[in-house]
């Protein structure tokens, strides 16, 4: 059987042996089904319910248990299905349709000849647990055989199965034994380094811009989320592939792939209401949205306070008269920005009494042109009470 029929198995025992994790095939981009059939025409067929093995349409991936029902005569019987030669399925296993059109065969064993052939391991040159046995074992053409849970070790690598004849068989898999010996070689998944980069930026919050970890080939993961790095005024909301360069989203799906790659945020400026409070004692503010780095003029105050007079919009111990540009710098995740109105008491200028002398002084500044009529009108007013 090709590797790209057995994608979806494959993949889901790879899971398990890397992360014990479980495997959630991706969407399928096409609606295409296939057909999987059974071939029950040979003599000696026995089932409780011919109709379970009738034609069924399954997409690619799309999962299908065996039903129950064998072949016996007097010289054979039947030990499962299969469709290659090589995997073997039985009753009540889980069979993982291919990109392509199937029918399932039975395989026998015979009850005649008990001849057998034997099935090792070559794990010559690794190391494993002296309790462990890999000892060889024979079987008779037409069992089923499943290889060793135990595993050998090899650094930087996690070993995911056995190769036979050139195919992947798991642990939880079946091959047909062939009328010959058998010869199973361990099968590796190497462990590369998965970076997350916040990038070159400024405002982080975090720590560190970056984080690695070391993941499996082939292993399924979700992709860091949003808050993965803090960044003031700046959300998170995607990650570029150093590999394709494609943008994914935050948690998204993803299979590690057979090298190093490295996920650097993409951040996007939020959008701020910039409040400019009263301060007044009531609850009343100008709001002018804006996103980060960006400008807004200050607005005029339309809010008054009794015995004050404005001053100007307060930010950071620092003063904004209407008019000016104000930077939004951005605030940190829970806060906003707010300006606040300054007020300073409001006390009348009072006026300087005239007396006679100070009469005569101004009129001296008015042929000096330094005072004007109006002003030397005010001051004989007053010292005449009009």
């Amino acid at each position: 059987m090709k590797l790209k029929a057995l994608l979806s198995t494959v993949v889901s025992a790879v899971l398990i042996t890397c992360t014990m994790g479980t495997y959630i095939p991706s969407a399928e981009t096409t609606v295409e089904t296939y057909t999987l059939s059974f071939d029950i025409s040979d003599e000696g067929f026995e089932t409780e319910d011919e109709s379970l093995f009738a034609s069924v349409e399954l997409k690619a991936g799309g999962n299908y248990i065996i039903p129950e029902g064998s072949f016996e005569t007097e010289e054979r019987h039947s030990t499962g299905w299969t469709y290659d030669d090589i995997y073997l399925y039985a009753e009540g296993d889980n069979f993982v349709m291919p990109a392509q059109d199937v029918v399932l065969r039975p395989v026998y064993v015979s009850d005649v000849d008990n001849a057998t052939y034997t099935v090792s391991y070559n794990i010559e040159g690794y190391t494993h647990s002296e309790e462990v046995s890999f000892d060889s074992f024979k079987r008779q053409p037409g069992r089923p055989v499943s290889p060793t849970t135990y595993k050998v070790n090899l650094a930087g690598a996690s070993q995911a199965g056995w190769y036979y004849k050139g195919n992947i068989v798991l642990p939880t898999q079946k091959f047909v034994m062939p009328a010959e010996d058998v010869v199973l070689t361990p099968r590796f998944l190497y462990y590369y380094t998965l970076t997350y980069s916040a990038g070159e930026v400024d405002r982080l919050t975090s720590t560190s811009n970056f984080v690695a970890f070391d993941r499996c080939e082939f292993e399924s993961l979700d992709l860091a989320a949003a808050d993965r790095f803090g960044r003031i005024g700046f959300n998170l909301v995607g990650w570029t592939s150093s590999i394709d360069g494609l943008v994914y989203k935050p948690g998204s799906p993803y299979v590690m792939p057979g090298q190093d790659l490295t996920f650097t945020a993409v951040w996007e400026p939020k959008t701020y209401v910039v409040v400019f409070a009263a301060n007044n004692g009531k609850s009343e503010s100008i709001k002018i949205s804006g996103q980060t780095d960006t400008y807004i003029t200050v607005p005029e105050c339309t809010f008054t306070k009794s015995g004050y007079k404005f001053a100007g919009w307060s930010y950071n111990d620092e003063l904004y008269q209407p008019g000016d540009e104000f930077l939004i710098y951005g605030a940190k995740p829970g806060l906003g920005i707010s300006l606040k109105a300054s007020w300073v008491e409001d006390i009348p200028e009072v006026q300087e009494p005239y007396d006679s002398l100070s009469l005569v002084l101004q009129r001296k500044e008015y042929v000096a042109g330094t005072a004007t009529e109006e002003d030397l009108k005010a001051g004989a007013d007053f010292l005449l009470g009009r």
